[in-house]
């Protein structure tokens, strides 16, 4: 033994070992490299080898040349060692590489206490409810490894039954610390490199990108209504105001940002206090005045949703001037607020930029391309006479000619307008709105793309709005004099099911409806149980991101408030100190309630049958004797049970008392035999098994 280093590994601890290390790379593996993965499960693999005798452990060159291969894959990957992604597959790899040199206790101990840090880090890449009993249940596998460091000989059953319990005395006290510790902003929320970026809304849009969109089955958010929903035709939710075309693809101004320049000037704040005052002054009776909460997943970027008119009722989120929401940073983890919204009202919002330049902005095309299309749009506007007229004959030419709706349309070339407008003429929602905003401006109508979602799903459960990402929506906006901006949809006069019973009826029969989801349980919404299912999960994982994940300083101090009368800094800490007391004191009584009997071990229980056993011929144990006494004593009157009971009894105590050198495998094999001898062992000849004698007694 190296006195230094500790014990060698003995027992199944390494079994434990790595079956916790399968348990704590699982969730990692869709994040990272499949170089990096393949790397660790060499290493893993090669550590089972060894345990089974057919390979030897790696000696310093190898575990050397190891490192190196983990530090070039790693840069291979992500092409850097440093930042979120290449720490925790570094991580992962030294998590590995420490796995396969383990020999000694001392070495089990730091395996065990990386599997804890390397299971925390899935918290960065995902919060989600699931995610929760999953690290959960990895923590009850890392603690029996843990256990069977110290306690070599413990079978599994009873490693991970004590891990359980442990993990169950340790609940109360975290839910307490969790609760009443002051808040701090998020740990998790960190920004990952952009081939990680998850999938939502660029602020770039060209054809066929809201397409990909439509191909995605995943949530993009949930929305709370304080009252009724409001119609399929309202559920318009405005993301991102798109006004520069360079040809291709549109983009948002350079000067829209939430906390930018633009928001901190003059100019914005006097039209930001006209918003607001318009807002407050609204009372037309055919306006629609919604209260909502938005329960947003992670989407790497600052944009948030709203209805039109919209404002947000919290802090750390800005109106922009394209009447839109964002937040002060990129959404890096899921994210809760709560915003109000006026549809349908007569008297448009106050601009903030004047019409002259509101004009300028949103007439700008390219100095060349697309010529056909141009010169079609000033001969429409010629022969209609006035901008509404005209809106209303383009769309009439959409609706009236052979044009489709698919998530499959052709490609485009450089005059992707023409093309799209007198050729192909099949397209998705981008399509058509980037060619009628083109088509509005070559006719002198100041025009805009609005990108967003439209529709929602409601659940069975909370009542609230499912949006997900193929509900990904474009449609235009035209300024027309007296009314402001006006929203017009011409993916509606080619596909009017798309506004009415949202994406799933207008592709579904065509077999564009998430093809490449044949699983995804969205495709089975006919069938109740598994509709119940899908909606019992989300609202699960939306209660989770609302009261665990969203949990913050603000809410804290209303509970504390609502439920001590203060918040301050005093009650806070003794609110704190009690609690940690009462639920320290409660596991206390419920671990000595649970443990008023003594436990006994399998070769206990084993011994105490044989006793029952022996006790027929007239024999009982006294407690203050000893197992080799009593077989003496035994050995004295019956010398013709001499045999059986010398061996039963050498077994029990070689068993009870014996060396913990002793290796798993003859340690089985003894317990075989003694409980094989024990069973063996007959009842005396006319007595009455206790059985029987608790059937007369009945």
């Amino acid at each position: 033994m190296n006195k230094k280093n500790g014990r060698r590994l003995r027992g199944n601890t390494p079994y434990f070992l790595v079956i916790s290390h399968f348990i704590v790379v699982l969730p990692h593996i869709p994040n990272h490299s499949w170089w990096i993965i393949g790397l660790a499960f060499f290493c893993v693999l090669w550590r089972i080898f060894s345990d089974y005798g057919a390979w030897i452990l790696p000696g310093k060159a190898v575990r050397f040349f190891l490192v190196l291969c983990g530090f070039g894959v790693v840069y291979m990957a992500y092409d850097t060692l440093i930042g979120p992604l290449a720490g925790v597959a570094l991580l992962i790899l030294a998590y590995t590489f420490k796995l396969l040199e383990a020999r000694t206790e001392r070495d089990a101990n730091m395996v065990v206490i990386l599997s804890y840090f390397v299971m925390a880090t899935a918290f960065l890449f995902d919060q989600g409810f699931s995610k929760a009993i999953y690290l959960l249940f990895g923590s009850i596998v890392i603690s029996a490894s843990l256990i069977s460091v110290n306690q070599p000989l413990i079978t599994w059953k009873e490693g991970y039954r004590s891990a359980a319990f442990l993990i169950l005395k340790c609940l109360p006290v975290m839910v307490i610390l969790f609760v009443l510790v002051p808040r701090v902003p998020s740990l998790w929320n960190i920004q990952f490199d952009s081939q990680q970026a998850r999938t939502g809304l660029s602020d770039e849009m060209s054809p066929g990108d809201i397409a990909r969109l439509g191909e995605s089955d995943s949530v993009a958010f949930r929305a709370i209504f304080e009252g009724e929903l409001p119609p399929p035709a309202e559920r318009y939710w405005r993301a991102l105001v798109l006004d520069e075309f360079d040809g291709r693809r549109w983009s948002r101004h350079k000067g829209y940002s939430g906390h930018g320049s633009e928001v901190l000037s003059e100019e914005y704040q006097s039209w930001l206090l006209s918003y607001q005052d318009w807002f407050h002054r609204q009372s037309d009776p055919l306006a629609s005045h919604y209260r909502y909460k938005v329960v947003m997943e992670a989407s790497d970027k600052p944009w948030l949703f709203t209805l039109d008119w919209g404002r947000p009722l919290g802090s750390d989120i800005y109106l922009e001037p394209g009447f839109n929401l964002t937040a002060t940073k990129p959404i890096a983890e899921p994210f809760v607020y709560r915003a109000e919204s006026i549809s349908r009202t007569g008297q448009p919002p106050p601009e903030q930029i004047s019409q002259l330049l509101q004009a300028r902005r949103n007439l700008h095309l390219p100095d060349s391309g697309n010529e056909r299309s141009r010169r079609w749009a000033l001969g429409l506007r010629e022969e209609a006479g006035s901008d509404t007229v005209f809106i209303e004959k383009l769309l009439a030419h959409f609706e009236e000619q052979p044009f489709f709706y698919t998530l499959k349309p052709p490609l485009l070339g450089k005059d992707s307008i023409d093309q799209f407008l007198f050729s192909t003429r099949r397209g998705f929602c981008a399509h058509f709105a980037s060619t009628f905003t083109y088509l509005a401006r070559s006719a002198g109508i100041p025009a805009r793309v609005v990108v967003g979602y439209l529709g929602g799903e409601e659940s069975k459960l909370g009542g609230y709005l499912l949006v997900y990402q193929f509900d990904a929506h474009a449609w235009s906006e035209v300024w027309l004099p007296g009314k402001g901006w006006v929203r017009v949809d011409p993916t509606a006069a080619v596909a009017p099911e798309r506004v009415e019973n949202g994406a799933e009826d207008a592709l579904f029969q065509r077999g564009e409806f998430l093809a490449a989801h044949s699983l995804s349980l969205l495709r089975f919404r006919n069938n109740p149980s598994l509709n119940r299912l899908r909606h019992g999960v989300d609202y699960l994982r939306m209660l989770w991101i609302q009261k665990v994940v969203g949990y913050d300083r603000s809410i804290q101090a209303g509970l504390l408030q609502a439920i001590f009368g203060g918040s301050d800094l005093k009650t806070t800490v003794t609110v704190l100190a009690l609690g940690l007391v009462g639920a320290m004191l409660l596991v206390f009584f419920v671990d000595l309630w649970l443990n008023r009997l003594p436990r006994s071990s399998s070769e206990c229980r084993t011994y105490l049958r044989f006793c029952q056993k022996i006790s027929s011929y007239g024999y009982r144990k006294q407690p203050n004797e000893g197992e080799t006494a009593f077989a003496n004593r035994i050995l004295v009157t019956s010398p013709e049970l001499a045999e059986t009971v010398l061996c039963i009894t050498n077994h029990y105590v070689a068993l009870q008392y014996g060396s913990l050198d002793i290796d798993v495998s003859s340690r089985r094999r003894l317990l075989k035999d003694f409980t094989k001898e024990v069973k063996a062992f007959p009842w005396r000849k006319g007595s009455i098994f206790p059985w029987r004698r608790l059937a007369r007694r009945s």
